[in-house]
């Protein structure tokens, strides 16, 4: 979201891949990713400027995107991509075989390059048929691949050489369009990776000064402070009004005595 409205998470509010919600005291903060654009995002983003100008937009596979107006095709990184796809492209992909079943459970079977082969097809056929003034695509199996294995291993250099001919794709399809001596192409990340050799788990301590509860999933059932980890940080939640001032310097206390 910074790369698309090209401010900070302050202004644009998005911290996690959906909103943060919180029950009454005691009860452990969760993330609801079933959300819309809308609840997500406070600011106006690129694409929305664009279309009030009367451009044509799209995004394939773009997080906070669901139900967004300002999105004349949309295939979002949401739960339940095809059934918040725009029906006219959904339409399409199964008329060109892009999908062979519009179903999510389907979707969602296949393995990371897949999607991203599908994304990547999507995003040309777009290209070819509408000849949007801004496309979004995002390719993700980079990021899971890394997240699993780390990087400079021999599965991320897979990884990467994938999506570079995923990459060459969309640039072979600005070609078919004729749109490639006009268009600028950018290839970015919305962050990198390094190795870790160890593990942080804040709510391993919180849990052992008392200030969580798991049952015996190791599900949190109860808490007065909890660590909600987002990419390589964590924000720590007090969540008793009435402790939190307390359990505030018990957690400070904790983390200092360990840091």
């Amino acid at each position: 979201m910074t790369l698309i409205t090209g401010v900070r998470a302050a202004r644009h509010s998005v911290l996690f891949n959906g909103i943060l919600l919180r029950g009454r005291p005691g009860l452990p903060v969760r993330i609801d990713s079933k959300r819309d654009k809308a609840e997500l995002v406070a600011i106006p983003t690129l694409f929305d400027v664009l279309h009030e100008q009367g451009y044509r937009t799209a995004a394939i596979d773009w997080p906070c995107t669901r139900n967004c107006d300002a999105l004349e095709d949309n295939f979002p990184d949401v739960p339940g991509h095809l059934l918040h796809t725009t029906p006219r492209l959904r339409k399409e992909l199964l008329a060109e075989g892009i999908l062979t079943n519009e179903t999510d459970a389907a979707f969602e079977s296949l393995g990371g390059t897949q999607h991203d082969e599908i994304w990547t097809k999507t995003a040309c056929l777009v290209i070819q048929r509408r000849k949007p003034h801004l496309l979004l695509l995002h390719l993700l199996n980079t990021d899971g691949v890394h997240h699993r294995y780390g990087p400079q291993s021999p599965p991320s250099y897979r990884a990467l050489g994938l999506a570079d001919g995923f990459v060459g794709q969309v640039l072979d399809s600005l070609d078919a369009a004729n749109l490639r001596k006009n268009t600028t192409v950018f290839v970015t990340a919305d962050h990198g990776f390094a190795r870790a050799t160890n593990i942080l788990q804040p709510n391993v301590l919180l849990r052992r000064a008392g200030l969580l509860e798991l049952d015996t999933t190791n599900r949190i059932i109860n808490a007065r402070a909890q660590a909600v980890p987002e990419g390589g940080t964590a924000m720590i939640y007090l969540i008793n009004p009435e402790t939190r001032e307390a359990d505030r310097q018990k957690v400070i206390e904790l983390f200092i005595r360990f840091a």
